[in-house]
């Protein structure tokens, strides 16, 4: 699957609590419910914990939907920065390899976790 590719080929298995694919859940996007399915799911107590990376305005609605605590829209995609930031994305990156920083730098992850 495209997802297991891309988390593997970052390095990113230990970063990860769980992926879903819009499959795993019932509706789909701009509908919360992926979100909601991987907070039920990891038994995490907030939504505010939640990071959320996206190429097209329904990957950010259904972040913003959900209260995904950090919504980013990621550039290499379907949609252009304009779109993404109108919908409401709390950040606008280049490609999915800036997430890690973004989340460092608004004090989401640990430093250590980005080496």
């Amino acid at each position: 699957m495209t997802r297991d590719v891309l988390i593997t080929g970052l390095g990113w298995e230990g970063l990860i609590d769980l992926a879903l694919s819009p499959v795993d859940a019932g509706r789909g996007r701009p509908a919360p419910d992926l979100v909601l399915t991987a907070l039920l799911r990891t038994q995490t107590s907030s939504v505010a914990a939640v990071a959320i990376a996206g190429d097209t305005v329904s990957d950010i609605e259904s972040g913003r939907r959900a209260g995904a605590g950090f919504v980013a829209g990621v550039l290499t995609g379907a949609h252009d920065r304009p779109a993404l930031s109108a919908a409401g994305a709390d950040a606008v990156l280049s490609d999915v390899t800036a997430l890690a920083p973004a989340l460092v730098q608004r004090e989401l992850l640990p430093l250590v976790a980005t080496s």
